[in-house]
């Protein structure tokens, strides 16, 4: 959707894009044994966009098709 990128950092491995920002922060989360890491949250106004980004781009369920059992084996209906 072109919200988030890969950053070249360790402590974080996604960076917000410029249309990211607007509904995600950085927040340090503390790691046992060592130093805190950077980690990217996401608001929950971004539910929508991502609805309307999977109702436009994703295969309806319904328009996949799946062949019977019996023809996946190699045994057709006059086989059996």
């Amino acid at each position: 959707m072109g919200l988030q990128d890969r950053s070249a950092s360790d402590d974080n491995p996604w960076t917000a894009t410029e249309a990211g920002r607007a509904y995600s922060r950085l927040e340090d989360a503390p790691i046992k044994g060592r130093r805190s890491r950077q980690m990217l949250l996401w608001s929950a106004e971004i539910i929508p966009l991502v609805q309307r980004h999977i109702a436009q781009s994703a295969t309806p369920y319904a328009a996949i098709t799946a062949a019977e059992d019996a023809v996946l084996v190699g045994k057709g209906a006059s086989n059996e």
